[in-house]
């Protein structure tokens, strides 16, 4: 598929994971679309645990309000629960959902038309047997909750060990708010949308036509199979991931010896042609990251395609 900033439509922003007093978090669901809607965001997936809170129960002010859930299902190899992200549900009846495994759970999700990512994996332990054990439409890279409550936020590691068994991935950055303590708007998603609609929002989701981030924006992406162009906000480094086992993760970086006292605003960079997967990452001055998802370049192709899934 064409690169995200290369289709038509307009960039909306993002909250994947929210929760309200139907379940564990201390604002309503109304006051969670004020919060978010005087942050600027343009739609927010209520995800409360083993529950639906349905989108027509709260005014939008202007926003998109999607339905959505948090699951629990399964061991890993430490014993406790995986925790799954269903983004796009419109009901969900008590015991409906089989939780022995969470692959189980996975894929009764998806038969309801869930995109099913696995959620805050780090702050889980789970390790990449457990990942790998897991076919789904992605893990959550980032999650402020996790990192405010106990550094344990940033799964980009996470991400990468599915991504080197050739497996594609999406990789969102998300909230998990609770409002025990100020844990929103610190991970979003900019969805490339040609309508500001829950389909039109989820469909983009699926394609994998978004980037995320804590701060930093990704102003345009360019890819050929012999460069690739990236401009972006001000930051102190522009990297390309390349996860493989035995060659090293990171196959470029602007900055030599980080933390780098310049400010970049563009990379362009000779992608790898073999198919292999890759990912751009950069990050700011004060740490915060944005994130692509995964593209591949075979440059036997007469036209390079950029595979985002």
């Amino acid at each position: 598929m064409d690169s995200p900033w290369h289709l038509p439509g307009e960039w909306l922003k993002g909250a994947l994971h929210v929760h309200t007093t139907n379940s564990d978090g201390r604002l309503t669901p109304q006051e969670v679309i004020d919060t978010y809607a005087a942050c600027g965001y343009d739609f927010v997936v209520f995800s409360d645990h083993g529950k639906v809170t349905q989108p027509s129960s709260v005014d939008g002010k202007g926003l998109v309000a999607i339905g959505g859930a948090e699951i629990g299902a399964g061991k890993s190899v430490l014993g406790s629960n995986y925790h799954l992200l269903a983004v796009g549900l419109d009901d969900l009846a008590e015991g409906e959902i089989d939780t022995t495994t969470a692959q189980r759970a996975v894929d009764g999700l998806r038969a309801k038309g869930a995109l099913v990512f696995v959620a805050h994996p780090y702050w889980s332990l789970l390790d990449e047997v457990d990942l790998r054990a897991v076919e789904c439409d992605g893990v959550e890279v980032f999650n402020a909750g996790c990192e405010y409550e106990t550094q344990h936020g940033d799964s980009g590691q996470h991400w990468d060990w599915v991504t080197a068994t050739g497996k594609r991935p999406l990789g969102v950055a998300v909230d998990d708010s609770h409002w025990g303590f100020w844990d929103g708007a610190g991970g979003w998603v900019m969805v490339r949308s040609e309508e500001r609609s829950a389909g039109a929002i989820l469909a983009a989701l699926k394609a994998g036509s978004f980037y995320s981030s804590t701060g930093p924006t990704i102003e345009e992406l360019d890819v050929a199979a012999d460069r690739l162009y990236l401009r972006c906000s001000e930051v102190a480094g522009i990297r390309m991931l390349r996860p493989g086992p035995g060659m090293g993760w990171t196959n470029h970086w602007t900055c030599e010896r980080p933390p780098c006292p310049t400010v970049v605003t563009e990379a362009e960079i000779a992608p790898p042609g073999d198919g292999a997967a890759f990912r751009m990452e950069i990050i700011d001055g004060a740490g915060r990251k944005a994130w692509t998802n995964l593209m591949s370049i075979d440059s036997a192709e007469a036209q390079p395609t950029v595979i985002v899934r």
